[in-house]
């Protein structure tokens, strides 16, 4: 019983450029079967419907305000406000799921 671990020779079928585990995690990554799962198509959507809901109505947020009589800074400044807005909510929202007494479930 030899339980020396000696070197594996190359296997041909592969390249060899492709031994790095970071390359090898592009290749699954980048793989042509991703693209056909229904779990990406449905996230790839979910997405897309996403960046038009929530970041497209911001670009148009300045020029809609500018229409109703507000001045340039008070319209650029709006979206300012709602990314502080934003980033306290999330704060206190990470700071309630991370309490322990917030969960009733074991693994979390």
């Amino acid at each position: 019983d030899d339980l020396s671990i000696s070197p594996q020779p190359p296997d041909n079928d592969k390249a060899t450029c492709c031994t790095s585990p970071i390359l090898t995690f592009l290749e699954e990554l980048l793989a042509p079967g991703l693209l056909l799962s229904p779990t990406f198509i449905f996230m790839l959507l979910s997405n897309l419907f996403t960046i038009w809901g929530l970041v497209i109505p911001y670009f148009m947020f300045p020029d809609m305000a500018a229409e109703n009589n507000w001045t340039p800074g008070e319209a650029g400044s709006i979206i300012s406000y709602i990314g502080v807005a934003n980033t306290i909510g999330r704060c206190i929202a990470t700071l309630y799921i991370e309490k322990a007494w917030s969960s009733h479930y074991k693994w979390a």
